[in-house]
C-alpha cells in the first residue's frame, strides 16, 4: 500500500499474488538453509530444493484461503463488513489492483503484523474499543488494528475522496448531535418535569409509530473503488461501534433512588448555577457537614455517613475526568458546577457498590482478567475503558437531573436519544454514501418535524 509502483495485468491476478506470498514465506527458510549448509556441508541441498518446489502447493492453499466460500477472506469481508469484492466491475485494471492490495493487506495483518489478533472477530463486534482515537492521543484496546488498516488504505485514496467521505460522515453525525443538543437546551429551560416528560413521550410515540421500511435502499451498488469502499466500511464500523455501546449503556436499568425532597430542590438549583474549577474540587469536598445533607438527601445525617464522604475523594476526581469521553472536542473542565460534585459523590456513596459492568469487546480476555467493577475501575490510576467512562458519566448525570427534580425528563430524553441512535444505525449500515445521505434526510425530516 502507498507505493508508486503500478501493478500490471498479471500481478493483479489472485494466483500471482498467491505465488508471491508463497515465495515470501519461503524466503526466510532459504536464508536459514544457506547458513546451515555453510556450517554442516551440502548433503541436504536436495531437501531444500524440494521445499522450494512445495511453494506451488502453498500457492494453491493461499488461493483457497482467499476464495473459499466457507470462511475465505472474500467471504468474511462480505459477512462482517458488508464488503463484497465479487460485486465490483473488474473490466478496468484499477479495481483489479485494489482487490489484490486488500487481500494482501489482510494477509499481512493476519500472518505477520498482528498474528495474535483475530481481525474477523473485531469486525464482527463493533464497539468503542475498535475506534481509532490516535488523533486524540488516546488508545483503545483494538484501535491500533483499525488505525493500521485506515493508515494503509489512506495511502491509496486521493485526498479529495478521503476528505469528501469524512465530510459526509461529519455532516450526518453533527446534524443529529445538534438536533439532540437543541432539544436538551429547550428542556433545560422549562420548569415542569411532568409536563416536559409527557411532551417528550408523545414525540417519541409519534416517531416510533411512523412506518419506514427496514431496508429502504434505492441503490445497493458500490459508488467507490474497492479500497475506497473498504475505507468507508471501516468508518461505518467505528460509528456503529460507538452507537451500539451507547444504546447498551442507556439500556442498563437504574439501580439507585432518584427521589429528592421538594424542600431541597431550590438549594440544588443554586449549586447547579455555581461553577467550580477542577482544581477547586478538593477544597469544596472538605466541608463534609455542609455537603452531607445534599449527598444523602436528608437533614439528619449520621457521623458514620459523614465519615464516608472522606473515603472516595480521589475517586470523585477520576469520575469527573470521565467526562473527557462524552465530547472530546469540548473541555469538560469549563462546564463543571457544584452539583456535579454532589452527584459524583452520590454515585460513589448511594449507588450499588459491587456493580459489574457486563460488557465485552473483541479479545477482551487478552486485556483484562474479568469484567470490570464499575466503582473499582476508579480505584486505579489507569483510565477505565471508554464504554465504562460513558456509563459512569450517565450515572452522574442521572443524579444531577434527579437532584433538580427532573429525573422523569432525563429518562424520556434518553429514550429519544435511543430512537435517534437506532435511526443512525440504519443510516451507517447503508451500502454507499448516496444511500446514507438519502436515509439520513428521510429520518431527520421526520424527527425534526415531530
Amino acid at each position: 500500500m502507498g507505493s508508486d509502483y503500478e501493478l500490471n495485468d498479471e500481478e493483479c491476478q489472485i494466483d500471482f499474488l498467491a505465488r508471491k506470498i508463497s515465495i515470501e514465506k519461503a524466503s526466510d527458510p532459504k536464508k536459514d538453509m544457506e547458513e546451515w549448509c555453510k556450517s554442516r556441508g551440502r548433503s541436504d541441498i536436495l531437501a531444500y530444493k524440494t521445499q522450494i518446489e512445495s511453494t506451488k502447493e502453498e500457492a494453491k492453499e493461499v488461493v483457497r484461503l482467499f476464495l473459499r466460500r466457507d470462511g475465505g477472506y472474500v467471504d468474511q469481508l462480505k459477512r462482517y463488513l458488508n464488503l463484497d469484492l465479487d460485486c465490483f466491475d473488474y473490466s478496468g485494471i484499477r479495481n483489479q489492483q485494489e482487490r489484490v492490495k486488500i487481500l494482501y493487506l489482510i494477509y499481512r495483518m493476519k500472518k505477520k503484523d498482528s498474528p495474535n489478533t483475530n481481525i474477523w472477530q473485531i469486525f464482527n463486534k463493533p464497539t468503542m474499543e475498535n475506534i481509532d482515537d490516535f488523533f486524540l492521543d488516546w488508545k483503545t484496546k483494538n484501535g491500533d488494528i483499525i488505525h493500521h488498516i485506515k493508515s494503509n488504505l489512506e495511502k491509496e485514496i486521493s485526498p479529495h475522496i478521503r476528505k469528501k467521505i469524512n465530510q459526509d460522515f461529519c455532516f450526518i453525525t453533527t446534524s443529529w448531535n445538534c438536533f439532540l443538543s437543541e432539544i436538551q437546551t429547550k428542556l433545560d429551560s422549562l420548569c415542569s418535569d411532568g409536563c416536559v416528560s409527557n411532551n417528550l413521550s408523545s414525540i417519541i410515540n409519534k416517531i416510533e409509530s411512523i412506518d419506514i421500511p427496514h431496508k429502504p435502499y434505492t441503490s445497493t451498488k458500490y459508488e467507490l473503488s474497492p479500497i475506497e469502499t473498504f475505507y468507508l466500511r471501516i468508518l461505518q464500523h467505528e460509528q456503529i461501534g460507538q452507537i451500539t455501546d451507547i444504546l447498551f449503556i442507556n439500556s442498563i436499568k437504574a439501580r439507585s433512588d432518584y427521589s429528592i425532597p421538594e424542600s431541597m430542590i431550590d438549594a440544588m438549583k443554586k449549586m447547579a448555577a455555581t461553577p467550580i474549577k477542577f482544581d477547586e474540587i478538593e477544597t469544596f469536598l472538605e466541608d463534609t457537614n455542609k455537603l452531607a445533607p445534599f449527598i444523602y438527601k436528608k437533614e439528619n445525617v449520621s457521623k458514620n455517613e459523614k465519615k464516608r464522604i472522606n473515603n472516595p475523594k480521589g475517586k470523585v476526581l477520576r469520575l469527573i475526568q470521565c467526562f473527557d469521553r462524552v465530547d472530546p472536542m469540548v473541555d469538560y473542565k469549563d462546564h463543571l458546577d457544584q452539583l456535579h460534585i454532589i452527584s459524583a459523590l452520590q454515585v460513589l456513596l448511594l449507588d450499588e457498590k459491587n456493580e459489574i459492568f457486563d460488557y465485552t469487546f473483541a479479545d477482551y480476555q487478552d486485556h483484562m482478567k474479568h469484567k470490570p467493577h464499575v466503582q473499582g475501575a476508579l480505584k486505579i490510576d489507569t483510565d477505565p475503558i471508554d464504554a465504562l467512562k460513558l456509563y459512569l458519566t450517565r450515572k452522574l448525570t442521572d443524579h444531577w437531573y434527579a437532584n433538580l427534580g427532573r429525573y422523569r425528563t432525563r429518562c424520556e430524553f434518553l429514550k429519544l436519544q435511543n430512537v435517534c441512535d437506532k435511526a443512525l444505525l440504519k443510516i451507517f449500515s447503508c451500502p454507499n454514501i448516496s444511500e446514507m445521505k438519502r436515509i439520513h434526510t428521510i429520518y431527520f425530516k421526520i424527527f425534526y418535524n415531530s
